[in-house]
């Protein structure tokens, strides 16, 4: 059983990674979606694809960014 428990926070960080993964560039496309009323139209592939490629690379950039500032605040309160 403690094998188990020992894993866990290791598992559960690669779940969360996992999940990122899959669920950032979706948010991006489904963001890209609603702001341009479909996928559908001229030049809207092209449009769609650098702004995944942009938008993605950028928000896990700010995501580390402000992951690293938190971190440092929650050490302060401890």
């Amino acid at each position: 059983m403690s094998i188990l428990r020992n894993r866990l926070p290791a598992l559960r960080n690669r779940a969360f990674f996992a999940s990122d993964l899959v669920l950032l560039p979706l948010c991006a496309v489904v963001a890209f979606a609603a702001r341009f009323d479909g996928l559908e139209g001229a030049g809207v592939q092209d449009m769609l694809r650098v702004f995944v490629l942009s938008a993605v690379p950028l928000k896990i950039a700010l995501l580390l960014w402000l992951g690293s500032i938190f971190w440092v605040i929650g050490y302060d309160t401890l």
